[in-house]
């Protein structure tokens, strides 16, 4: 008696393999996951793979697209009121951004942008467009107007109040997402934000979550002969390399050859090349946080507010800072404690300029859920670190000029 053989759905296959794909690429990320795994755990043959994807990018990009298109928000309700339609919104948002499928495919997103910019700009722009029924919705409020926003555009305002609701960057740098409740009052303190603009109670933020002392000692170890000057550039060229390479591509060969000091010499300095990285990204982060910035002086609150949000975003935008931001990402469980103190450190900069313009223009102190919001809308989230699109100063003076606008003025809605 013959057995017949049982035939696959074209279309079953596929989705098997991008399913497998999804979880060899989460678990060894995009350079990691080879096609002989996913063909392995799919149960395969490799060249089924390529019958169906060209190439391992273009299997990483259905894969991230047909996933995270299960993670696409409803649209809010019309028939309910405007706040709590966005708020079961955004409550939506943070819950599905908390997932470890959506932040980790995110998170690889952020990674292949040196090697795969195209693509990672293309699933960027993708999941822009997901918060277009936001921003359709709130320019309904206005009647068909702009004008309910305050002249902001309607896509970059949707997809701040998410920034602000899932905290940015924030959790790509080790920082846990919070349970239930947390999340919850995230999203509803992003409503109030955007709908009532900042309304702090004056109250003193707690810092102590914050403080730290120096991430790197003045000399690591033994102190060697190398004069200072010899220990300063070798720090400095070390730090261009792994910014560059990331930790497993900096060569130490390299780094000898640039620096003609010896691999004994930097051992004996700093134990071994783990313990240099550690040592040249706290120095480095010490540094950034030591650079204050200067508190503007303009005619009322919002301008003031604009001027401090260019700064923070020009300099965001610089080539060394968001090289720093991928780098930590990267090696996020590397290097937990620094990846958080660098956040850490930027929020903390922020304090100062920002307490001296609410107390001379509106006598209260901003609460720590302002400063993060206001970090996050200065640098627009996670944007930039997976788009390629530059700014110039116009550009930057229009994001900057949203920023104010949120931090200080309420939408014209009831």
């Amino acid at each position: 008696m013959k057995v017949s053989k049982k035939r696959f759905d074209p279309a079953e296959k596929r989705q098997k393999i991008m399913r497998h794909a999804a979880g060899q690429f989460l678990r060894h990320g995009y350079e990691g996951c080879t096609m002989d795994l996913v063909a392995a755990k799919a149960k395969v043959g490799k060249q089924a793979i390529y019958e169906f994807f060209d190439s391992k990018e273009h299997l990483f990009a259905e894969v991230t697209r047909a996933r995270l298109a299960e993670f696409r928000i409803t649209a809010p309700r019309r028939d309910l009121p405007a706040r709590e339609a966005i708020e079961r919104y955004l409550i939506e948002t943070v819950d599905k951004a908390a997932d470890p499928t959506a932040s980790g495919l995110l998170r690889l997103n952020i990674l292949i942008f040196r090697q795969h910019p195209a693509l990672a700009a293309e699933l960027h722009d993708g999941r822009r467009r997901g918060a277009s029924e936001l921003a359709a919705y709130l320019v309904s409020l206005g009647e068909g107007e702009y004008a309910s926003l305050r002249g902001i555009d309607p896509l970059n305002f949707a997809t701040r109040m998410a920034g602000v609701a899932t905290e940015g960057v924030r959790h790509f740098l080790g920082v846990p997402w919070q349970g239930e409740e947390e999340r919850q009052a995230s999203a509803r303190f992003s409503v109030r934000l955007f709908f009532d603009g900042c309304s702090c109670d004056g109250a003193r933020p707690d810092l102590s979550a914050h403080s730290h002392g120096p991430l790197s000692p003045v000399r690591p170890y033994a102190v060697t002969r190398l004069p200072e000057s010899r220990f300063d550039g070798l720090c400095v060229k070390a730090l261009a390399g792994f910014l560059d390479h990331g930790f497993d591509g900096m060569s130490l060969d390299l780094l000898v050859a640039e620096t003609g000091v010896s691999r004994a010499t930097i051992y004996r300095q700093f134990g071994n090349k783990d313990g240099l990285f550690h040592y040249v990204l706290g120095r480095e982060i010490d540094r950034r946080a030591a650079v204050t910035w200067r508190t503007p002086r303009a005619s009322d609150f919002t301008s003031e507010l604009e001027v401090l949000a260019a700064d923070v975003l020009a300099e965001h935008l610089s080539s060394p800072s968001i090289a720093m931001y991928r780098l930590l990402i990267r090696e996020v469980k590397r290097v937990p404690a620094l990846a958080v103190a660098y956040y850490d450190s930027q929020i903390d900069r922020l304090r100062e300029p920002l307490s001296d313009i609410f107390a001379r223009h509106r006598n209260i102190r901003p609460c720590e859920g302002c400063v993060r919001a206001f970090h996050t809308l200065a640098t627009f989230g996670v944007r930039f670190l997976t788009s390629p699109a530059s700014l110039d100063s116009a550009g930057i003076a229009q994001l900057s000029r949203e920023t104010a606008r949120i931090m200080a003025r309420p939408i014209a809605v009831d």
